[in-house]
Parts: C-alpha cells; structure tokens; sequence
C-alpha cells in the first residue's frame, strides 16, 4: 500500500467495510446467502470537496453497507422530492412552466443517477436545480407577504448551502445563475447607477479574491494554465478544439457517457443511444420553441452561458493534461437545468412546446419509455452484467441481488417505470395547455 502525507497531498487514508454480499438486514436465516463485509483500503482526497456532506452523509452510516447507501441515496431523493414538491406549490403560470421544463428535460439519464447518488455532485444538481427560481420568486414577489418572503429566502438559503456543501466548482455556477437572476429582475440598463455598481462590484470583488486565494481548488479552477507544458497539446489546438466541441460535453452527460464514470462504484453502464438521442431531440424541440421570438435579452442569455460552458469545460480540462477527447458531461451538468428553465422563463414566443396538449402527451410518453431503456440497463448491469438488450433480467449464478427480497430486478423495472410516467404525468398537470390555432390567432391579431 502507497502511504501519502496528508498534510501535503490531502489524502486521508481510511478503512471501509465493503461488502460483497447482498444483505440489507441481518437475517439469520439468511446468513448462508450473505457474506461478512471485508475491510479495504480507500484515499479521500479532502481537498477536492467540502466536508460538510460528508460529515451530513456519515451520520446515515450503519454497520451494514448495503443498508448505509440505501438510506443515503433515500435520504438524497427525499430532499430533492420535497424541493420539488415546494415548487409546484410556490410557482405557477409561467414560472412552473419554465422551473419544470429545466427540471424534467434535463433530467435523463445522469441527472436522476446523480441526484440520488452518494456522491457530492447530486446536492450540486439538487441546489444549482432550485436555487434561482427560489430567488426569483423573491425578487419578482413584490405582492407577496413577509412571511411568504421569509418561507423563499429559507428555501433559497437551504439550496444555496447545499451547492456550497458538495463541490467547489459548483459555487461559480451558483455565482453565474443568481447573478443573472439578480441583473435580470433589478437593473434596467438605461437607469443604471454607476457609481453604487462600481461600489457593489467593489465589495463583492474583495471577498471573492480572498475567497479564491484561500481556496486551493477556486485558485485551480480559475487560473488554468494558458502555457502548455512539455508533451502537451498546443494552446490554439487546445482551445480552439473545445470552442467546437464544448457543445458535446453536456450532450455526452444525457447518454453517451457510461453513467458511473469517475464516481465511485465498480460499474460503468452504457445507455443505449436512442435515450440520448431522443432526450436530445426533446430538449432541442423545447429550446427552439422557446426561440420563435428571440430576444436581445435572451441571445446574450444564450452567448453567456455557452462562455460560461466554455470556460467550465477549459478550467477542468486544463488540468487533464488538456485531453482533447475525454471530458465528463457531469461537471457542467448542473448548470442546465437553469439555463434550460431560463431561456423558457425569459422567452417571447406565444406558445411553448409542453403548452401544447398533444406534444406534452408525446413527451411525456417519449421521456418514459427512454427512462425504462435506462432503468433497465442500469439494474441489469449491476444484477449481472449488461446484454445491450431488452431482455428479461436474470439473476445467475455469479448474479446480484437482496437475499429474501420478494420482489426481483424485473418487477423494479416496471414499477420504476408506471411511476416515472405517473410523476411526470401529474406534475404537468399542474401546468395549463392551450389550443394552438388559439394562440397563433391572438398573436396574428396582435
């Protein structure tokens, strides 16, 4: 075993019961089917993430692990439904319709994985996911009373922490997305106070330098090296390829990339590339929608968030020795979910895609059956390998699975399935349709 200083590398070497047994319980009856957890070595490089969610996670630890990460990964989609379920309640007309387009677009197949994960990046995607709407509700509230006010700036409060509790990188997207929430619903350009924005700009500088320089990971996300070392990619090759390419990243976080790569289970599951292509359909269908009537407002909306994008993309890249070919959608996912429900919120255009009854039935029903696609191969991979097929799961010889559980992998799949089209079904419900010969004979009026 390597020993390393963790004074100087920030490495902590620990001991973890890993089991490879199949116990949620310790069934006496059951115990032939089990096996003893066995202890093995793992390095948490501490400096990478902040240990607020670790410490959070460690509190749902038992002796059994297979137990510990089901209540973690109960514990995650529990927060993230409560979330939800606050913003079906405290939205409504427009602003449903924009917080639940970025929601449920961009939520196939990595989001979902991530967001029940025991991995930091799902609290990322859980706050980055809720936070902005929870400002602008705030800031365009001017009716609202004190204690609605009160009840948003805490539910904005809880999403801004967990962002600031799971990756430091998440902290610039929470910048970038409540900074335009904030421009968009209290500046107007043409009555704009220059001297209280130098001085706003001012006090916000000081504080975000030093929080830079006291951070060893802020420093390294900013300052990526624009000087290429020995044996690396030229710098006009490097950048100039990923302002090209920086469009396929996040693509690659809605199916092509294995979901599990880089986090830390023993699997990588292949999507079948019809859930990517046809999430990518659907989200492009909703983008141009929304673009029928683009605005000034909204083109800078969209060129800012492809630099921002940009920058993610170099900022990580840089330090993987600018590989020009493997960059990991998940670490600009997060930012979607905003600039999707964004665009829609700020959009001009009469009719929006999931207004429209028929297209919301054909989304609906498309999202659903591309959600079982990837349900299946994610439980067939780890029940016993992954046949790049439909066909039923079976538990083998060498198989996985809950000794004692009176349900298998097959009958998950389905329920996970009817409640998948159930969920999304009724939460767009909540949304008005129209009819379109309707909206387009009141524009033409117009």
């Amino acid at each position: 075993m390597n020993k390393y200083d963790s004074a100087d590398a920030g490495y902590f070497i620990g001991e973890a019961p890993i089991s490879d047994g199949s116990c949620i319980f310790h069934i006496s009856a059951e115990i032939s089917s089990c096996h003893e957890p066995e202890i093995g070595s793992y390095y948490i490089n501490y400096k990478l993430y902040p240990p607020i969610y670790y410490r959070t996670m460690h509190e749902l630890v038992t002796p059994q692990p297979t137990l510990s990460v089901l209540l973690i990964r109960l514990f995650n989609s529990l927060i993230a439904a409560t979330l939800l379920a606050i913003q079906l309640v405290m939205t409504s007309n427009r602003k449903r319709l924009a917080w639940l387009t970025g929601f449920t677009f961009t939520l196939l197949p990595m989001s979902i994985f991530l967001i029940s994960s025991v991995n930091p990046s799902g609290w990322a995607m859980t706050g980055l996911t809720n936070s902005w709407m929870f400002l602008l509700l705030v800031l365009t509230g001017a009716n609202d009373s004190k204690r609605r006010k009160f009840w948003l700036w805490i539910l904005w409060l809880i999403s801004t922490m967990m962002v600031l509790a799971s990756r430091y990188d998440a902290f610039l997207y929470l910048l970038a997305s409540n900074f335009v929430i904030v421009v968009s619903t209290r500046i107007k350009l043409n009555r704009l106070p220059w001297k209280k924005v130098a001085l706003g700009l001012l006090l916000v500088a000081v504080p975000l330098w030093l929080t830079i320089r006291k951070n060893i990971l802020l420093t390294w996300l900013i300052n990526f090296p624009i000087h290429p070392s020995i044996g690396q990619t030229p710098t006009f090759t490097w950048i100039s390829h990923w302002i090209v390419q920086t469009i396929a990243v996040p693509i690659s976080s809605l199916g092509t990339e294995p979901l599990g790569q880089g986090l830390p289970i023993s699997e990588s599951v292949r999507v079948p590339d019809v859930v990517w292509i046809v999430g990518v359909a659907l989200l492009g269908s909703i983008i141009l929608f929304s673009l029928i009537k683009i605005s000034v407002h909204q083109f800078i909306f969209i060129c800012g968030s492809y630099l921002a994008i940009l920058f993610a993309v170099l900022s990580f890249n840089g330090r993987l020795e600018r590989d020009l070919f493997n960059m990991s959608g998940r670490y600009v996912l997060p930012m979607f979910p905003f600039i999707v429900g964004y665009c829609i919120f700020s959009s001009k255009s009469p009719i929006q895609l999931m207004e429209i009854r028929s297209l919301r039935f054909l989304a609906i029903s498309l999202l659903t059956i591309i959600h079982t696609l990837a349900l299946h191969a994610v439980i067939e991979t780890f029940v016993d390998g992954q046949s790049y097929s439909l066909e039923p799961i079976h538990v083998g010889s060498a198989g996985w699975w809950w000794s004692g559980l009176p349900i298998g992998p097959n009958f998950v799949v389905l329920l996970g399935s009817i409640t998948f089209f159930w969920f999304l079904t009724f939460a767009w419900s909540t949304v008005a349709t129209v009819q379109v010969e309707a909206a387009v004979r009141s524009e033409s009026h117009s």
